[in-house]
């Protein structure tokens, strides 16, 4: 089985949205109509000494990484990569909210109708798990899906102190990597250390050598950790996943669009599950078209790894976490009067825009999103 890389993971998904997003918003106005908004109303917080003011122009989207197969059901179906990507449609900024997989939280099980069955504390990656009852099929993935975002708000809001919602969810198989790298043509990447080659005897290069990665050959680029000069660390490899993904980004900017998104795209529709509609993500990825993703502000839940009864468990630091929270989610100052006139425009241009955008993304695209396809 493949290790689901969290880089690589937040890379496709931030590529999906971008591509069949491209050229095809040019109003912010318009995209935040369409898009909404997930969070609520709410009152007023006070963090650290400082008054925060929940963001309305936030919309919030749960990553999830998995290594299908079906024959790993039940326990063995959990969601190894988890991470909250918060897209700001106002000023078109985003963040990524790393949730690491042994994160210790209250985390429901549901039967195959969706109900609760019993909550527990443990690991938040069982929460995908426990979510389909004991069904195989990928029809369950939307409850497994929810469950998953309901964990998440869950250890985020601490009893309801915050009021951060989660709308969509977006599902990806690790298969996916190599079929959308090798849909443009890969990467060129210059090596800073001597590397082996997972995928094939021998090294993939030397320090300083300039070569091109393949869809195989990237996938052994950003999973490998030891051997050569690397120092065997995840922060290296980290950092290196990182480097890919902003050298992709700026391949796919030099590619012919109107051939390579419909490629792209249906690339990547048998790993991906989502209940995002086809205007949702056309809307995001203009927003993550404009948004400057050098500086993408990526973050992890504080805290560090504790022996809990015998387990591992990474147990969050809620002091720092809360703080985490009031910078990604909340503003500094409080709403003015024209919070309340921005949700009067968007409600009235929804009904009108949705339907000319709706017409203009698929006279473009030509694709449909299916929430939530059956894999063959």
């Amino acid at each position: 089985m493949h290790k689901i890389i969290k880089a690589m993971m937040t890379f496709i998904a931030i590529l999906l949205v971008s591509a069949i997003g491209l050229g095809v918003y040019t109003y912010s106005y318009i995209k935040g109509a369409i898009f909404g908004s997930s969070n609520v109303s709410a009152a007023p917080i006070t963090v650290s000494g400082n008054q925060y003011a929940l963001d309305q122009d936030v919309v919030n989207i749960l990553i999830l990484g998995v290594d299908y197969d079906e024959t790993r059901v039940g326990d063995g179906l959990r969601s190894d990569t988890m991470m909250l990507l918060s897209v700001n449609t106002k000023d078109n900024t985003a963040s990524l909210l790393s949730i690491p997989r042994d994160t210790r939280a209250k985390v429901n099980t549901l039967n195959s109708s969706g109900s609760i069955t019993k909550t527990s504390i443990t690991k938040i990656n069982a929460a995908f798990s426990w979510g389909g009852g004991s069904s195989e099929s990928t029809s369950t993935f939307a409850n497994r899906a929810k469950n998953a975002i309901t964990a998440v708000e869950t250890l985020l809001n601490d009893g309801g102190r915050f009021s951060i919602n989660i709308d969509y969810y977006v599902v990806l198989d690790m298969a996916a990597i190599a079929p959308v790298v090798d849909a443009i043509g890969g990467v060129d990447v210059t090596l800073e250390e001597d590397m082996l080659n997972l995928n094939a005897p021998g090294y993939l290069g030397k320090k300083g050598q300039t070569i091109h990665l393949d869809g195989v050959k990237a996938e052994s680029y950003i999973r490998v950790r030891k051997g050569g000069t690397l120092d065997g660390s995840d922060t290296s490899r980290s950092a290196r996943q990182q480097q890919f993904i902003k050298l992709y980004l700026a391949k796919l900017k030099t590619t012919n669009l109107i051939t390579t998104i419909p490629n792209l795209y249906n690339k990547l529709i048998k790993y991906l599950y989502t209940n995002m509609d086809l205007d949702k993500v056309a809307a995001l990825g203009m927003i993550l078209k404009d948004a400057d993703l050098n500086n993408l502000d990526i973050e992890v839940i504080p805290g560090d790894s504790q022996t809990v009864s015998g387990a591992s468990y990474y147990i969050v630091n809620r002091t720092k976490l809360d703080d985490l929270i009031a910078d990604l989610f909340y503003n500094s100052s409080m709403p003015s009067s024209a919070t309340n006139s921005k949700a009067t425009t968007k409600a009235t241009v929804k009904a009108t825009v949705k339907a000319t955008v709706k017409a203009t993304v698929k006279a473009t695209t030509k694709v449909t999103v299916t929430p939530t396809p059956t894999k063959k």
